[in-house]
């Protein structure tokens, strides 16, 4: 009668707790970079970001969060425990053994442990989105840094074909020093810029070491990277924008809401814990002198309802509960900053999209423009027809054009990343 009554009592409180499913990583991140750009071996390295050190590391906290709302869960059903008591006689003489089953539940007629497991459930469930997000940054962090790498070999070559330029430039000024043609401080002014474009060069594959360097943080196996990509045509923005939605789509925003909920049911059970607490205990004992007389029908048991009032500590639990309450505003702020920073950041990028196409399309027309204009310019300075300082310039600004545009297109890449860790649903 004991156990039947206990597990009534049971069967109502844990009818009450809303289960969900356990939501998968999913991540689109990849699909959007195929439409974008070609590299096997870059995507290869992106559905690998599940093995990282990072991942794994944020993954198995998650699963140890899961264990321990599964040891919450243990607080909806009764705890026992069986006492056997050996006698001061002589070990299992008569009159030695006294043999008890103690069982008690928390009735948890007020919902302070259902607010307690509440809150660990909405902690682990923000857990899943962080780990989601992390993926998602992991993947931009990999992507990044190989089109940082990528484009920067595109601008060695532009560098080094420069430099190649600038040189040719110097032997024909040198030559023309020794015919008395040009002036000495001429001939040294055309070594130097030869010998600054060789410093850029190096200064390029500081930046190239840099974006590899962050790579290997995360795939040490990766050094043998062939850094290659083509871009296709530009993905098309949706303009139809949806400011809460595109908030409450990031992993990170619904993360901190879980959060916030988390604190909110601490804050309740915190409030909850000061009132009485309803125990259901039964107990059944026997005692014989011999272990081998024990019989069930001489189990003597009873069932007791217990209140405890914690009349001594209900200033410390108003302590509690003021600190509880100051972390869900804590907790509320997180969350409106990250919709803060959700808003601001898309506005951002679309932004910085749109400036880096416009960039794109104005330094793609100068450099085809450039291009003839330096073959014209050597051929002049070689011919006698233009001073150093006019070729000098001349290459100085096809430089500046080139570089510009290769900076501009890898601006642009960035921009549609930004916008695919951001949020990817705005990308056709």
């Amino acid at each position: 009668m004991v156990f039947a009554v206990i597990l009534f009592f049971v069967f109502v409180s844990c009818s009450s707790i809303n289960e969900k499913p356990i939501q998968g990583f999913n991540s689109d991140f990849i699909q959007f970079l195929k439409t974008l750009i070609d590299s096997n071996e870059l995507f290869k390295a992106l559905e690998d970001t599940e093995n990282s050190e990072t991942y794994l590391a944020k993954l198995n906290t998650l699963r140890s969060q899961k264990e321990l709302l599964n040891v919450d869960a243990f607080g909806f059903f009764p705890k026992g425990e069986l006492l056997l008591n050996i006698g001061d006689k002589p070990f299992l003489s008569p009159g030695s053994t006294n043999t008890e089953l103690r069982t008690y539940w928390d009735m948890d007629i007020l919902g302070l442990q259902r607010k307690i497991y509440q809150s660990n459930k909405a902690l682990v469930e923000a857990g899943e989105n962080d780990l989601i997000w992390l993926d998602r940054l992991l993947k931009y962090q990999i992507a990044l840094n190989y089109v940082t790498v990528a484009f920067f070999n595109r601008y060695k070559e532009i560098v080094a074909d420069t430099c190649t330029r600038l040189q040719d430039i110097y032997n024909v000024a040198e030559k023309k020093f020794t015919l008395g043609v040009l002036t000495k401080d001429q001939a040294i002014l055309a070594k130097l810029e030869a010998r600054l474009c060789e410093d850029e060069l190096l200064r390029a594959s500081l930046d190239i070491l840099e974006a590899i360097k962050n790579i290997r943080g995360l795939y040490p196996s990766s050094s043998d990277f062939a850094f290659t990509l083509s871009l296709k045509d530009r993905p098309q923005i949706k303009t139809d924008l949806d400011v809460v939605k595109i908030a409450m789509s990031r992993p990170d925003v619904r993360a901190a809401l879980k959060k916030m909920e988390a604190a909110t049911k601490i804050k309740d059970a915190s409030i909850l814990s000061a009132l009485p607490k309803i125990t259901l205990e039964g107990i059944m004992s026997v005692s014989t002198d011999t272990l081998a007389d024990i019989d069930p029908s001489d189990f003597d048991g009873y069932l007791a309802i217990n209140f405890f009032q914690p009349l001594l500590s209900l200033v410390e639990k108003a302590f509690k509960s003021k600190s509880s309450h100051y972390l869900s505003l804590a907790s509320l702020h997180e969350f409106n900053h990250a919709v803060n920073t959700v808003v601001a950041e898309v506005i951002w990028t679309i932004n910085t999209l749109q400036v880096a196409k416009k960039r794109l399309d104005l330094l793609s027309e100068g450099v085809e423009e450039y291009r003839e204009a330096v073959k014209i310019s050597n051929m002049r300075f070689r011919e006698g027809l233009s001073n150093l300082i006019e070729v000098l310039k001349v290459e100085a600004n096809y430089f500046k054009f080139l570089t510009q545009k290769n900076f501009s297109e890898y601006m642009l890449v960035v921009s549609y990343l930004n916008l695919a860790k951001s949020v990817p649903n705005l990308i056709e």
